[in-house]
């Protein structure tokens, strides 16, 4: 298990493309996440969006982004739409440890709603470490994924 302070979250710049980009899934994970690439392209035309280098011990592990419900009317909601972690770096709480920090940089916004997230309704271990950080599920959307929520 890696430290939960060993892991920061950076916002990715221009420069940080490369590295975000050559991060590896594990097989089998195109159906549970977008491409990197194409997330990171999205950040461009989406003002809402906020995209973060998940880094352990001072090298990008992992990547996160999520964005400002403003555009849905919903201005005080997030809803943390792409997380990833390295397949080489898996199983160490990588994950736990980014959500805890995105939860806790989100929780700085006074007005704080909510922070939703979605994931492949049958991804056990997705369903797990959602519901052990206080995301509660509260059904399915259009595309049949999970949507759980989590409330301050």
């Amino acid at each position: 298990m890696t430290d939960a302070r060993e892991v920061t979250l950076k916002e990715v710049m221009d420069d940080d493309w490369d590295r975000v980009i050559a991060l590896r899934r594990t097989e089998g994970d195109d159906r549970l996440v977008a491409s990197n690439a194409c997330s990171l392209a999205e950040t461009r035309i989406n003002i809402h969006a906020t995209a973060l280098a998940i880094c352990a011990a001072g090298e990008v592990v992992g990547f996160l982004m999520y964005e400002r419900l403003a555009e849905e009317g919903r201005p005080n909601a997030y809803s943390i739409f792409r997380l990833m972690v390295d397949a080489r770096h898996r199983g160490r709480g990588i994950a736990r440890a980014a959500i805890r920090h995105v939860i806790d940089r989100l929780m700085n916004d006074p007005k704080l709603e909510l922070i939703s997230i979605c994931y492949v309704a049958d991804n056990a271990a997705a369903r797990n470490l959602y519901g052990s950080l206080g995301f509660k599920e509260i059904g399915l959307d259009e595309d049949g994924e999970m949507i759980a929520e989590f409330r301050p």
